[in-house]
This record gives C-alpha cells, structure tokens and sequence, in this order.
C-alpha cells in the first residue's frame, strides 16, 4: 500500500469528517453566495458610475433573493444559506441586507468575518456604494 492509500485509510480521516463537511459546505456557499445577482439588470452590475439610491436598493436585495433562490432548489445547510444570506453585514452595521451589529450575525462558517478574511474584492475593487 501506498503512502497516499495509508492516509486514506487512516482513521484520523473519519475523525475530520465534521470539518470537511464544513469545508464542503463552506465552498458550496462560495459558489452560491451571489446566486442573486442573477435576478439583477445587466445594466446596474456593469455600470461604470456610482449606483443611484434605487439601484443601490436593488443590489442591497440580493443576498435575500438568493437565499431564497437555493432553498427553492432544494439546498438546507445551514452555512450555505448563511453565506448567501449575511456575506455583505458588516460588524459595525454598515452591511447589507439588514445591517446587523456586532455578534448579531449568525455564526457560521460563512459569517461576515470569514468572507472578508477569506475573499478578494471584485474586479475593479470593492463593492460600489451610491
């Protein structure tokens, strides 16, 4: 046997189980977490300019559109709803959709915290305010 089929094998492997799963689930998340923005005009996502208040209002609403689009597919886990739902609040109450403050965001592996640490702004830098 192997060195790669020893590991495999190894018990220690069954004993991660919990953590890849969140792992899994935390990449899902990833991959979902701007599902919403496909319900949004071509137009606001490419504009060059600043947003006008009611485009800015149109893109604060897509965490909420695309929680809703995956649990309509079928998807439940919790992180993966979580990271679609809440990757825009801020600690300090600045984020969107709901503004939340402080620890008020649920824990998972996908809270606010971990997005930030974890993903790169967009091309073109980060998010456009009005």
């Amino acid at each position: 046997m192997g060195f790669s089929q020893s590991v495999l094998s190894d018990k220690r492997i069954l004993e991660a189980k919990p953590i890849l799963n969140d792992l899994h689930d935390l990449g899902e998340g990833f991959i979902y977490h701007d599902l919403g923005k496909s319900l949004v005009d071509a137009s606001i996502l490419k504009k060059a300019g600043p947003l006008s208040p009611v485009e800015w209002e149109i893109i604060k609403k897509h965490p909420i559109d695309g929680a809703q689009m995956i649990q309509e597919m079928g998807i439940r886990k919790r992180a993966v709803l979580h990271i679609t739902l809440y990757h825009h609040e801020r600690m300090d109450g600045t984020g969107y959709p709901y503004g939340l403050t402080g620890d008020k965001p649920p824990s998972s592996p996908g809270s606010p915290r971990s997005r930030t640490a974890l993903t790169p702004s967009p091309p073109g830098g980060p998010t456009r305010r009005p």
